[in-house]
């Protein structure tokens, strides 16, 4: 079990090392033809900030140090966004 642990935080810790900072809570952006859609519909990207406890969906910002955060979903970084994990953070998968 600690094995595994460790092997998910490595993963984790190698995913969420391309990330950046920023203060908004949740953001529209709007993409255009960039979504895929071809409609310009706008979406929503969740900026990780200090009252996030949860990871889910599109999400971009800074996982601070010796918090605790729990995946309960997929979580997508969309291209040119990022998630930086600080030392000491601790994630959690939850069993879905």
């Amino acid at each position: 079990m600690k094995k595994l642990s460790f092997q998910l935080l490595t993963v984790l810790f190698l995913l969420f090392s391309f990330a950046a900072c920023s203060d908004d809570s949740v953001t529209g952006v709007d993409n255009g033809d960039t979504n895929g859609n071809g409609n310009g519909e706008e979406e929503t990207i969740t900026t990780i900030d200090d009252e996030t406890t949860e990871l889910s969906g599109e999400m971009r910002g800074t996982l601070r140090a010796g918090q605790t955060y729990t995946m309960v979903g997929d979580v997508i970084i969309p291209a040119g966004e990022e998630i930086v994990a600080e030392e000491g953070v601790t994630v959690i998968a939850a069993d879905r």
